[in-house]
């Protein structure tokens, strides 16, 4: 297996229908199209990465043999000011189509902070729990 960089339109999902889910290479490039061109850095955090799926008519005419374009959704946000994003990202262009401040919003936890809490939790917990608790 090679980890030759690919082009934009074989992560397009050449020969992929247009409702399949993004592959992992498409949601590598959606998290480095958002950190090439808007600073989406360490101090940040992915909620989502999905597909974002084609309108109706969009779909007709992919059916009919038209061109497709996929495109994803991501969530995210800035730790440090704990503000969030949502932005559209094209996949055969490699560029941003839309990126959304989303002003009082609070993304979903994510899978890393859950593991944190949990890490915290459960320190403070054994530091109060008996020395001799079975459970420590």
């Amino acid at each position: 297996m090679t980890n030759s960089p690919k082009t934009p339109e074989a992560l397009a999902g050449a020969g992929a229908h247009p409702l399949d889910p993004l592959t992992a290479e498409e949601i590598r490039q959606v998290a480095s199209v958002l950190r090439r061109d808007r600073g989406v850095g360490d101090g940040w955090r992915f909620a989502s990465i999905e597909l974002r799926e084609p309108a109706k008519d969009a779909l007709a005419a992919l059916a009919a043999g038209g061109p497709g374009r996929r495109q994803a959704l991501a969530v995210c946000w800035d730790r440090g000011s704990g503000q969030a994003y949502r932005a559209v990202v094209s996949i055969a262009d490699g560029e941003v189509t839309a990126w959304e401040h989303l002003p009082g919003q609070q993304p979903n936890i994510t899978a890393d902070e859950w593991h944190e809490c949990t890490r915290r939790w459960s320190q403070r917990w054994r530091g109060a729990a008996s020395p001799t608790c079975r459970w420590c």
